[in-house]
């Protein structure tokens, strides 16, 4: 399995979302976040990599390879950051493999498929853009959804540059991956996790609105809601600093509610001390 390794420490495995690539989606993350861990970067089964031919994407499968590479690397507990599908893939992971959790970021993400609102946007305006459009289209259409309004205005020759690096998509794979998201939830076992975990939210993240968030925040036994003002969905690449100062204090210190200088809300039951 491709993966990459950055800095020395505590494990911290990035989990990126359903586009671009694991070094490009964490490129304001890694080199941060290499000063105090060590960085594990992998790539998820039936996503696109060359060498995963034949490899069937789902949630799950990613989870169970994530398992794999932490046995190869002789890894025994991790701290899982994880955005959009990647904050999924934490889930999943920490269901499957509570043990190997120490704490877990989840970050514009969600635990199922709770509103018609982004239903449809998974079938039109991302599946069926790719089908019946192409992969520019599509490239355009997520940009409405993932950024906020200033960082669209500031990086607009950035992102228009970025377009071409989605034409190498494999289109039936990759709309396989976005079917197989539709599909999945572990809304109703969210109680059985035990680890620790801050939940991010852009406040102008308009793909997943905050009732996922909410949503999780309230059911996990042990996490906090913390939102940082200003952001969109892909908040780790919108607002880069306030995103790395909420994961690193809550990494680090294990106090989500001194992560950023936003709002914050928590859950019925807060990390306890030494967790």
């Amino acid at each position: 399995m491709w993966h990459k390794i950055a800095g020395e420490g505590p494990p911290v495995v990035l989990l990126h979302g359903a586009t671009g690539s694991p070094e490009s989606y964490w490129a304001p993350q890694i080199p941060v976040l290499s000063e105090h861990f060590k960085v594990i970067l992998m790539q998820y089964p039936g996503y696109g990599a060359e060498d995963d031919e034949g490899e069937e994407f789902s949630i799950p499968n990613t989870a169970r390879a994530l398992n794999a590479l932490l046995d190869e690397l002789s890894v025994d507990e991790v701290n899982l950051v994880g955005l959009s599908l990647g904050g999924a893939v934490s889930l999943q992971f920490a269901l499957d493999y509570p043990d190997r959790v120490r704490r877990m970021v989840l970050a514009d993400t969600l635990s199922g498929v709770r509103t018609e609102r982004f239903r449809r946007f998974l079938d039109y305006a991302l599946i069926g853009a790719i089908e019946q459009g192409d992969s520019d289209l599509m490239y355009d259409i997520n940009l409405i959804f993932a950024f906020s309004e200033r960082y669209l205005t500031e990086t607009r020759e950035e992102l228009e540059a970025g377009k071409a690096g989605w034409r190498s998509i494999d289109v039936p794979r990759y709309t396989a991956m976005l079917r197989a998201i539709r599909e999945w939830s572990v809304d109703d076992r969210l109680h059985e996790i035990q680890a620790p975990a801050l939940v991010l939210w852009g406040s102008e993240d308009i793909e997943l609105p905050r009732v996922y968030s909410d949503r999780i925040a309230s059911a996990l036994p042990r996490a906090i809601l913390s939102v940082i003002e200003g952001a969109g969905h892909k908040s780790c690449s919108d607002l880069p600093d306030q995103f790395n100062k909420a994961v690193l204090t809550f990494l680090l210190d294990g106090d989500p509610a001194r992560a950023n200088g936003s709002r914050a809300a928590v859950s019925a039951a807060q990390p306890g001390a030494g967790t």
